[in-house]
C-alpha cells in the first residue's frame, strides 16, 4: 500500500465534497493529522537532548559565536 499526503481545505464547499467522495471509496483510508504544538516540539527537543545551557546571556552569546 502506498501512503500519500494530500492537503484538502475542508472549510470550502468543494473541499467538503471531495472529502465526502474519498470517504465512499473502499480502498481509501483517511487519517486526520493534528498539528504538533510548539510546546510539544520543545519538550521533544528536551527529551532528545537538543538543548543548550549557559550561565548567562553573555555566556550563551559566546557559545553561539564559537
Amino acid at each position: 500500500m502506498t501512503t500519500l499526503t494530500i492537503n484538502i481545505d475542508d472549510s470550502t464547499p468543494a473541499g467538503k465534497r471531495f472529502l465526502s467522495f474519498l470517504k465512499t471509496l473502499s480502498f481509501v483510508s483517511i487519517v486526520k493529522k493534528t498539528k504538533e504544538s510548539r510546546l510539544d516540539k520543545a519538550l521533544d527537543d528536551v527529551k532528545k537532548g537538543k538543548v543548550y545551557t549557559a550561565e548567562s546571556a553573555k555566556d550563551l552569546i559566546e557559545k553561539a559565536l564559537s
